[in-house]
């Protein structure tokens, strides 16, 4: 965004965010696979969100959730009218990371 590439903002809700770090966290295990590890963030590529497998759940309550306690995240690109010659437009204000459920812990 500060090379003047906001036109590439939307690609930031469907990409994988830890691609954009410049170290990965050391319980980053890449991929969303078949049997995940707990206490492991993972990249889901199909659904385009961020997993984190609980390690220890006890206090943990997902809504609708059936499955094993997982945390799931996108990436929501926030925009915001800017002034520009010819009018308003809208403007990246920021870059957020929201929970795709409601939970509690």
């Amino acid at each position: 965004m500060l090379d003047r590439r906001e036109a590439e903002a939307r690609t930031l809700e469907t990409g994988n965010p830890n691609a954009l770090m410049s170290e990965q966290p050391v319980n980053y295990g890449g991929d969303y696979p078949a049997a995940p590890r707990p206490g492991t963030w993972y990249f889901d590529n199909s659904a385009h969100v961020l997993v984190y497998i609980v390690n220890t759940g006890s206090r943990l309550s997902l809504e609708g959730a059936d499955s094993p306690k997982q945390l799931r995240f996108k990436v929501r690109v926030i925009y915001q009218p800017v002034n520009a010659p010819g009018g308003k437009v809208n403007g990246i204000g920021g870059i957020t990371l929201l929970p795709d459920r409601v939970y509690r812990w």
